[in-house]
């Protein structure tokens, strides 16, 4: 992991590398990253969304990466991780 500044001030960045795929590197100040696998039910596969990473912006001015998990075992998509920050206040504490 490593912390640098963005030249063009995008609020998040991905890098992905999907191995002979390609890799696709970008800033951007939203995104949304869903990772499926395929999976067997009953006589079926199909792909099923297993994680999901949402970037945002707040009205506030902060802005938030959430990390939410699934499985078509569950009622509801669980949410694992939401780390917030406020990159603009100067005054601001460590990312909650």
């Amino acid at each position: 992991m490593h912390l640098m500044v963005t030249p063009d001030g995008s609020k998040f960045q991905v890098c992905s590398n999907a191995g002979n795929s390609g890799r696709f590197e970008v800033g951007t100040d939203t995104l949304s990253v869903r990772v499926g696998q395929r999976m067997r039910r009953g006589n079926q596969e199909e792909m099923w969304d297993s994680v999901l990473v949402q970037c945002k912006e707040h009205p506030d001015g902060s802005i938030a990466v959430e990390a939410v998990v699934c499985h078509p075992d569950w009622n509801e998509p669980m949410e694992i991780a939401s780390i917030q920050s406020h990159p603009q206040d100067r005054e601001a504490k460590k990312p909650t």
